[in-house]
């Protein structure tokens, strides 16, 4: 079965989209948005490759109670087989879930996105694309870091959970909170920082006494 570079599964997600997610981010990234907050992300080792198959294994272990998954990266359509793979088997996963949605993020344009994984459109309840701007932040957005970003529902229940006229209304709590997973010493923040928070949480921290030796967004 296909590999593929991954750099973390985490459970649950309950600010990158509708309800308690599934979060898979991909490692590898050529894109290289400047301002991206995971830059550790971008670079894809021999020690991020994953059987496929324990990554679903894992996936399926995480199901009950889940209401979707979230898929981010690094930029998962610099592996589109991978990613093809990695969705077909988490709709055969699903199957009997019709309000299950999966979500996918992308640096690149919808178009470009489509033209590397043909078959994104069949696999994907909604797409958010285009690349982050660093100079086109903002506090109101939800679900996305800069006010270029597109969300595209590509399915009836992504239209239903994601009207893009609607989605900052509907989700826009949801930057109000940044998930902490602490893990072997390393923290990772699950979420879209707003505008100065990541700087705010450095000083907060400080102030407790706990140094940042490393930061995700600075690698």
């Amino acid at each position: 079965m296909t590999s593929l570079a991954l750099s973390r599964v985490h459970f649950p997600v309950t600010n990158l989209g509708t309800g308690r997610r599934i979060g898979v981010w991909l490692q590898g990234c050529t894109v290289h948005c400047p301002g991206c907050v995971s830059v550790d992300t971008w670079a894809a080792r021999p020690e991020h490759q994953a059987d496929l198959g324990t990554v679903l294994d894992e996936i399926a272990g995480h199901l009950p109670g889940s209401d979707g998954l979230t898929v981010s990266g690094g930029e998962p359509t610099d592996q589109p087989e991978a990613l093809t793979e990695l969705l077909t088997g988490i709709r055969a996963l699903t199957a009997d879930r019709a309000d299950w949605d999966v979500l996918v993020y992308t640096g690149r344009s919808l178009d470009e996105a489509r033209t590397r994984m043909p078959r994104l459109d069949e696999l994907a309840d909604v797409v958010i694309s285009e690349p982050f701007l660093a100079d086109a932040t903002t506090d109101h957005l939800a679900l996305r870091g800069s006010s270029n970003q597109v969300v595209t529902p590509l399915s009836d229940l992504g239209r239903r959970r994601y009207p893009p006229d609607e989605v900052d209304d509907v989700y826009g709590d949801q930057r109000d909170t940044v998930g902490v997973c602490v893990e072997d010493g390393t923290i990772w923040l699950v979420g879209i920082p707003r505008p100065g928070d990541l700087q705010r949480m450095e000083t907060a921290l400080a102030r407790q006494g706990v140094e940042i030796t490393r930061r995700s967004w600075l690698s």
